[in-house]
């Protein structure tokens, strides 16, 4: 051992009674060093399982950087080496699936063919867009495409050179319109596009022309140069006059207008005149309701005497707060309550 003990007796004392005193310490110092040995290795343990305890609940929070960084072998070095390897193998499972999740929902909102959105995205995008516009006054507008000619690119080239086509006029159509508007394919050789924050028809139509001027140049199919055009149909709408089903209906009957007319030109849809009428009663009756419901609120604005600094009178302003459209524009509440003889009820109110 590396304690030694030395045992002096006493010139007068018992040899039996000096071996037990010296057994007893010698076992006292024996005892002292195994103690201090576990206390050693064992604190050492505990610090190491405290530390592969602490990255387990890490990665349970989410937080999968983490590792033990232990090695050894001991059980405890074993087993944190082993930790270590499920949780390499538990990021890569978890990367995988949010890299399937991610090519799902692509799949599930785009065309596969051209990579623009589909229906489903764009009628999502057209009611976000009606939504807005309730509340910005600005005008949402719809622009179906239908390609001219695209069954004979088909029955002569072949369906490769029709896909490639498709592609192409993709392309083309991304390239013509603001990064804020939606292109989707409908299926076929039919587009939609979706433009927000317009101010009227005018606006719409201008981006028809762009889009029509994108089959200016021809498009090259194998060693084919391809002349087509599209038909266009256009129908604007503002959040709370239209739904999304309404807006493309409109426009899906304007583009069959314009192919009907000789193909290669745009159509803007008009409203009906029962339409207009149904539309005006329809918007009456919700300036009576808000007037019951009281969704109307009063805005001062201060008459300020520019020499003294002081208000010298007030403004009155009425405001429509609509339970689905959100703000109302004022002039579009006065031209409604006015032609519906409601002016003299917001007046009294």
């Amino acid at each position: 051992t590396p304690w030694s003990v030395e045992v002096v007796v006493a010139a007068t004392g018992s040899p039996s009674r000096s071996i037990v005193i010296a057994t007893v310490l010698a076992s006292v110092v024996l005892l002292c060093g195994v103690l201090i040995t576990v206390l050693l290795f064992g604190g050492s343990i505990v610090r190491r399982l405290r530390r592969l305890a602490a990255t387990a609940e890490a990665i349970g929070e989410g937080r999968l950087d983490q590792r033990t960084g232990l090695a050894g072998t001991d059980e405890v070095g074993r087993a944190a080496e082993s930790f270590d390897r499920m949780a390499d193998s538990l990021v890569t499972d978890i990367s995988r699936r949010r890299q399937m999740e991610t090519l799902l929902v692509q799949q599930a909102l785009h065309d596969p063919l051209t990579g623009l959105a589909n229906r489903a995205k764009l009628l999502d995008r057209l009611g976000d867009a009606l939504v807005r516009s309730a509340g910005s006054g600005g005008s949402v507008a719809l622009l179906f495409c239908d390609l001219d000619g695209f069954k004979s690119v088909n029955d002569e080239l072949g369906h490769g050179a029709g896909d490639d086509l498709l592609m192409l006029v993709a392309d083309r159509f991304r390239s013509s319109v603001r990064p804020s508007d939606t292109v989707a394919r409908f299926g076929g050789d039919e587009f939609v596009v979706l433009c927000s924050d317009l101010r009227d028809h005018d606006d719409a139509i201008a981006v028809a022309h762009r889009l029509k001027a994108a089959f200016d140049t021809p498009f090259q199919l194998g060693g084919s140069s391809v002349f087509t055009s599209a038909s266009i149909g256009i129908a604007v709408g503002v959040g709370g006059s239209a739904a999304p089903d309404d807006l493309l209906r409109r426009a899906d009957q304007a583009m069959y207008e314009a192919k009907a007319s000789g193909k290669a030109r745009h159509v803007v849809y008009e409203l009906t005149p029962g339409e207009e009428e149904h539309s005006r009663s329809e918007r009456a009756a919700e300036v009576m309701g808000a007037l019951e419901r009281s969704e109307l609120t009063l805005h001062y604005q201060a008459v300020v005497d520019l020499d003294s600094g002081r208000a010298v009178g007030h403004e009155a302003y009425v405001r429509w707060n609509h339970p689905v459209r959100g703000e109302v524009r004022p002039q579009e509440l006065i031209d409604v309550a006015t032609s519906a003889g409601l002016a003299a009820d917001i007046d009294i109110w």
